[in-house]
């Protein structure tokens, strides 16, 4: 549940890998991750608040304004 710290009727604010960006309210993962053009990424794990969300739960996992999200994504190399 979240703490109402809404900037507006229609908006919230989050920090995505430590920048901050407003978004829309109740936003679920899915959808950031979608606003950001990462929803189809292979190889990405996210975690809000320091606690990892399962893929098959990013799109019921409501965001709440000031949640701190961070976005792995790994990479092949040599």
């Amino acid at each position: 549940m979240c703490i109402s710290k809404a900037i507006t009727k229609w908006s919230m604010e989050v920090f995505v890998n430590n920048s901050l960006l407003t978004i829309e309210k109740d936003f679920t993962l899915f959808q950031l991750l979608s606003h950001l053009g990462k929803e189809k990424i292979q190889g990405m794990a996210v975690a809000v608040n320091d606690e990892v969300v399962l893929k098959n739960e990013w799109n019921v996992r409501i965001l709440c304004p000031q949640d701190k999200i961070i976005i792995i994504t790994a990479t092949a190399g040599g």
